[in-house]
């Protein structure tokens, strides 16, 4: 059985903006680890 693992990372950049000032840029980054595995089979002979 082969067990799939990722990792991923995601970034989110924001900033607020009035006329005349805008704010630093704020970032937010999320990072996962998981593991996904194919859907088991099995079957019987006999």
């Amino acid at each position: 059985m082969t067990v799939l693992s990722f990792f991923y990372q995601h970034q989110l950049l924001v900033v607020a903006q009035s006329d005349r000032v805008v704010s630093p840029v704020n970032s937010v980054i999320h990072k996962d680890f998981e593991y996904r595995s194919p859907i088991p089979s099995a079957w019987m002979v006999g």
